[in-house]
């Protein structure tokens, strides 16, 4: 018997595994036709129990067909009824790092009702860790924030599916598929990420996508490959005929920079990804030297044009945040901070875990402020919020000299420059440890990122940073908004 689904399989698996029978499913089929009164099908509740591996179709055609009443008596039972009374179930996909995954977020975006529903797309590509800090994935999936993929312990669950906090009257749904998977078995393989590729191709389809977040672990994998499969993420959303015309905001982290990386860099793809963006939230790419064999200062240096040439399209930024990627060692990537373009938009601003170069003394003993301190106030007149979060200033020769500018320093300069600003939030703490002060240091005991520094906790002349932040916050509140600081001397 045909119930008018598109795949009669799952209507199989669903008689035979959820208590949904062909009856009920005859009542769903004769509703659509309008042949049949809404009225309570005491089926549903049975199948709530399975809703984690329900198809697509099915959701879709209790949402289209189930009367609000039915959908508000099925919330007792199973929270993901929550959202079934609003059209944007699927506004929010996350997308995992596996066949079954990237094949089912393919055939999402080729199911129109479904696909042009989507605005946000969560991208794991490859290489998830298996077990880590005992999360779950079913966590993950009931997180408004994504989670670092190195966080995430898998579950053989299929299809996971839970419902968020709702924002603004509107309720978002992620939805996240899962397989099983073997601790230490790490499913890069060229099926797994053509799949992806696939996949990703197909964005196109999701016509109201705006938000689009991809986050890529490299642990246990021969870098050169991997690098590769970013090409092909990124070449993916660059095809022609793939144009996310809606697409407003881009997160990407963990991504790679080595000597083989010019194409990612030079190329159309990734210039072409930003140059429509609002919003901009990356990590600096990293490499391993020691564990990769192949990641020499040379191939650093050309970190600064390529990622230069990357964000200078993005004329139309409105907020940024920059953080210091990596899981491995996290090597210095000389004179970026110097090199960041203006934005003549750019209102929000966020800089996390990031080592501050410092002042130089130039020509008539002028003291030159630090290049990031330089690249905040070029945007004085359009900064309304400024957020610092676990950053340092890299001192030389572990303070024996004293660094050209202190925090103090930079605090006062920002409070007159910054006439804009209306929400300031400073954090220092790297590790478990505030440490407004860092020197590089190749033998003793703090490690951030597996690199070592040496904390300069007592650093003379420091005494006056946190008087200086006081003062800016103070200037802040003058302007009756918000700022706030979880600063300790």
């Amino acid at each position: 018997m045909s119930h008018g689904f598109e795949n009669e399989d799952y209507v199989l698996e669903l008689e035979k595994n959820y208590g949904l029978t062909a009856d009920a499913l005859d009542q769903l089929e004769s509703r659509k036709r309008g042949e049949t009164a809404l009225s309570p099908i005491p089926a549903l509740r049975v199948m709530s129990f399975g809703i984690a591996k329900l198809p697509f179709e099915l959701l879709h055609e209790i949402m289209r067909n189930v009367s609000e009443g039915d959908l508000h008596r099925l919330r007792r039972v199973n929270s993901i009824f929550n959202i079934l009374t609003t059209p944007a179930v699927f506004s929010s996909i996350t997308v995992r790092n596996y066949k079954y995954s990237a094949r089912n977020f393919a055939a999402l975006l080729h199911t129109p009702h479904i696909a042009r529903h989507v605005q946000s797309v969560v991208g794991y590509p490859f290489a998830l860790r298996a077990e880590r800090n005992g999360t779950n994935a079913s966590d993950v999936a009931a997180s408004s924030i994504p989670i670092c993929p190195q966080l995430i312990q898998l579950s053989p669950l299929g299809l996971i599916t839970e419902s968020i906090t709702p924002h603004r009257n509107r309720f978002t749904f992620t939805v996240t598929f899962a397989e099983d998977y073997s601790a230490g078995q790490y499913m890069a393989t060229y099926e797994v990420w053509s799949s992806v590729q696939f996949a990703f191709e197909n964005l196109h389809r999701a016509t109201g996508l705006k938000t689009l977040a991809l986050y890529f672990d490299v642990y246990y994998h021969d870098n050169r490959s991997f690098e590769g499969h970013q090409w092909g993420i990124l070449h993916a959303l660059r095809r022609k005929s793939n144009l996310l015309s809606e697409l407003r905001s881009l997160k990407i982290y963990g991504w790679l920079d080595l000597g083989i990386s010019v194409l990612l860099y030079n190329m159309a793809p990734i210039t072409w990804l930003t140059s429509s963006y609002r919003h901009l939230s990356f990590s600096l790419p990293w490499g391993d030297k020691d564990h990769y064999g192949h990641h020499d200062s040379e191939s650093r240096a050309q970190v600064v044009p390529r990622l230069r040439r990357m964000l200078e399209p993005a004329v139309n930024l409105e907020s940024l945040a920059i953080s210091r990627g990596g899981v491995l060692k996290c090597y210095d990537i000389p004179n970026w901070q110097a090199q960041l373009a203006t934005y003549p938009r750019l209102s929000a601003l966020s800089l996390k875990d990031i080592i501050w170069e410092d002042g130089t003394i130039g020509e008539g003993d002028v003291v030159m402020p630090p290049p990031l301190e330089d690249f905040i106030v070029r945007h004085s007149k359009t900064l309304k919020k400024l957020e610092l979060r676990d950053c340092s200033i890299k001192v030389k020769d572990r303070g024996r000299e004293p660094p050209v500018c202190y925090w103090a320093d930079v605090y006062k300069r920002l409070a007159n420059a910054l006439t804009e600003l209306v929400e300031l939030e400073v954090e220092f703490q790297i590790d478990g440890y505030e440490i407004p002060y860092l020197s590089p240091n190749t033998s003793t005991s703090l490690y951030i990122g597996s690199r070592s520094y040496y904390p300069l906790e007592r650093l003379e002349g420091t005494r006056l940073d946190a008087e200086a932040l006081e003062e800016f916050k103070t200037v802040i509140k003058n302007r009756g908004m918000h700022a706030g600081s979880r600063f300790r001397p």
